[in-house]
């Protein structure tokens, strides 16, 4: 409705609030546990993303799927994957392999099949987030967790300022590839348009070389990006089709 009614401040007001939510569950005094089921999407994913651990029960099917409603995520999503993109990447690793992989999972609005699968599109965290297959016994494994962490002495994260985002060498790479997407039919002029605001917030903007960035950075390029697209015409048509019709519209 904000974005209908062109009201872009108070937009924008709430979409900073919503990342400054996140901020203060990563950053909180006591350990965060997130026990997901069922479909997590969107800023359901995103608040499981920034909590300390995740306790993800077996059928829990979980995506960040804002393209198909022409918006990228903006909650933190887009940022997380380039902090953890940042923190995978070792010495010897093809660099813009790893970058397809997580602008993939987004831009296609990939969705897990199940908690297993949400490892391997990056939703979920290898060696720190679990699965478990008993629903009935999940938020109590869940609570376990939590204070076993705070047993051992839990301290909080510090605010992240040494993400390493690729830059011009990640933006040719969605460049390229939203190209050969569109000449094949397989993507609409639009749906180009927003892989390529997605890959500028993913790259860290358009900056010539692999730059260290810090988290409010990102999240400002997530914003700014996020409110632009919600004045766009072709956005508020997809809005109102799944809105109206529960129908994603691919204009």
């Amino acid at each position: 409705m904000l974005a209908i009614e062109q009201e872009f401040e108070e937009l924008d007001m709430v979409v900073r609030t919503f990342q400054n939510t996140m901020l203060k569950l990563k950053y909180a005094s006591v350990p965060i546990i997130a026990a997901p089921h069922g479909m997590t999407l969107g800023g359901g994913c995103e608040l499981c993303m920034h909590t300390n651990k995740v306790i993800a029960h077996a059928e829990t099917y979980m995506g960040l799927v804002e393209l198909g409603v022409g918006v990228i995520p903006a909650g933190g999503g887009t940022k997380e994957f380039a902090y953890r993109l940042s923190r995978e990447i070792a010495k010897d690793d093809i660099r813009t392999n790893r970058f397809r992989d997580k602008f993939l999972s987004i831009g296609q609005a990939k969705v897990s099949m199940s908690a297993y699968e949400a490892f391997d599109l990056g939703y979920l965290r290898k060696d720190v987030d679990e699965v478990i297959i008993s629903k009935k016994h999940q938020l109590t494994y869940a609570k376990k967790a939590a204070l076993l962490m705070l047993e051992k002495g839990y301290t909080p994260p510090l605010p992240t300022k040494d993400i390493t985002v690729l830059g011009s060498e990640g933006l040719a790479l969605v460049y390229s590839g939203a190209d050969g997407m569109q000449v094949g039919n397989y993507i609409s002029e639009y749906d180009k348009h927003l892989s390529i605001e997605l890959g500028k917030v993913l790259s860290g903007g358009e900056l010539n070389e692999p730059t260290e960035v810090s988290e409010k950075y990102l999240l400002d390029l997530e914003r700014i990006a996020f409110v632009r697209l919600c004045q766009q015409k072709k956005t508020l048509e997809r809005m109102q089709s799944l809105l109206q019709k529960g129908k994603i519209l691919r204009n």
